[in-house]
């Protein structure tokens, strides 16, 4: 029997035909695991004053770094604040839905999109007093995320989100407050909550 070049070059372009068409459905839910698997919201009300340290620990996880200066114990944290667990699975289903309808092609915005939206980070140095209670937290990131502010895209977050910030617990007085890190201008608002 003779050779003949034309059947492999046949299935050649229908192996071609057959990965071009199956190249949307093998990475469509990117976007959707990647909103899924985004990091998960935790609880910032344990960086005030009079906290213990080991809820500290317990909700933000353990310390990038700790030592000790003029006296205290200092912890220097490090992590992304996520997204409440709702809004995460509200997200990978748009995704998913919106990967069914497209045949796929969403995936080219909605990747990039779940991609900055990953969380905020946030660095605060935590110091304690000696009964080992927080008695300073010093943000260089994250700052408005500590007093109820949203987790966005820095995309998103308009250039006046104050990032930084110093709250300093009164002694015997049941109040925080809030001051503008050193760099920042005095005229920022100093922020006073009772709790």
């Amino acid at each position: 029997m003779p050779y003949s070049p034309i059947p492999v070059i046949l299935h050649g372009r229908i192996l071609m035909l057959a990965l071009f068409a199956c190249g949307p459905v093998a990475i469509s839910g990117c976007s959707a695991v990647m909103a899924a698997r985004a990091p998960v919201k935790k609880d910032l009300s344990v960086l005030t004053p009079g906290i213990p340290r080991g809820r500290v620990i317990s909700e933000l996880g353990a310390p990038v770094h700790t030592h000790h200066q003029q006296g205290q114990e200092v912890d220097v944290f490090a992590f992304k604040q996520g997204y409440k667990t709702s809004t995460r699975y509200s997200r990978a289903f748009f995704h998913g839905v919106a990967d069914v309808f497209t045949y796929g092609l969403w995936e080219i915005v909605g990747t990039p999109l779940e991609g900055t939206m990953q969380g905020e980070e946030v660095r605060a140095e935590v110091a304690y007093t000696p009964d080992g209670t927080i008695d300073r937290i010093e943000y260089y990131s994250g700052a408005h995320l500590s007093y109820g502010g949203p987790t966005l895209a820095s995309w998103m977050r308009s250039k006046e989100t104050r990032q930084t910030a110093i709250v300093e617990g009164s002694t015997g007085a049941p109040e925080q407050t809030i001051l503008p890190a050193s760099g920042e201008s005095d005229t920022a608002p100093c922020i006073t909550d009772g709790f």
